[in-house]
């Protein structure tokens, strides 16, 4: 997976470059263009990050249901369906799910001491063999592998209203100038950002979003 600390941080990486690419035709090039997509597609699917799987998936299904206007009841049970056996396939990775209990439950009772506030940016690892008996799983030394309580753990509630307004004024601009796929991408970054922690983290994600969040505000 190159320089990315994680398949996943890649599978992140590529597919929000993926969103962007198809919903910005830029390349004249049709040769160019298409080995461009072809080689975006290998790489995303050899990352094997389900969790990316899924977040590129919804973002599909929901250019189809509002921009195409094919909403109907049929096809709001095929999704509901698709996700629940998505959902269902993902808690059977048994060591890895309870691994994400674990940290989720650390979390959990430092979020409990420092709701408003927050632990403090960062402090996450440093902060977590107090909260819990790792000794024996130096692997779990590692931020909950969920941006929200990541950052409710750090930054507390102050930074959830900080974040939300953020994302507000972001999904604000992308409706108002039709910015389909500004939109698709905070889809993506919020449905992935459910079961890992990379685009708070992981500084190749961290200037990726940054990136994409300026273009996006440039856009008119």
């Amino acid at each position: 997976y190159s320089t990315f600390p994680h398949p996943n941080a890649l599978a992140g990486f590529i597919g929000l470059t993926a969103i962007f690419l198809i919903f910005n035709r830029f390349i004249s090039n049709k040769v160019l263009m298409t080995f461009g997509y072809l080689l975006i597609s290998v790489v995303f699917i050899l990352a094997f990050s389900m969790s990316a799987y899924i977040a590129f998936f919804i973002c599909i299904i929901l250019y189809f249901v509002f921009k195409l206007k094919i909403f109907n009841q049929k096809a709001l049970t095929l999704f509901i369906v698709l996700m629940s056996l998505l959902s269902f396939y993902l808690t059977n990775f048994s060591k890895s799910f309870r691994e994400r209990l674990v940290l989720a439950n650390i979390s959990g009772e430092m979020i409990s001491e420092n709701w408003v506030v927050g632990a403090g940016l960062n402090t996450f690892i440093i902060k977590e063999t107090v909260y819990g008996n790792l000794e024996n799983s130096v692997w779990l030394l590692q931020p909950v592998h969920n941006i929200y309580l990541l950052v409710l753990t750090e930054v507390g509630l102050s930074g959830i209203i900080l974040l939300s307004l953020v994302l507000y004024r972001f999904l604000k601009n992308c409706i108002k100038s039709k910015n389909i796929w500004g939109v698709l991408s905070i889809i993506f970054i919020l449905t992935t950002g459910l079961f890992d922690h990379y685009w708070f983290t992981i500084q190749q994600n961290m200037l990726l979003i940054s990136l994409l969040l300026g273009l996006s505000l440039r856009e008119k």
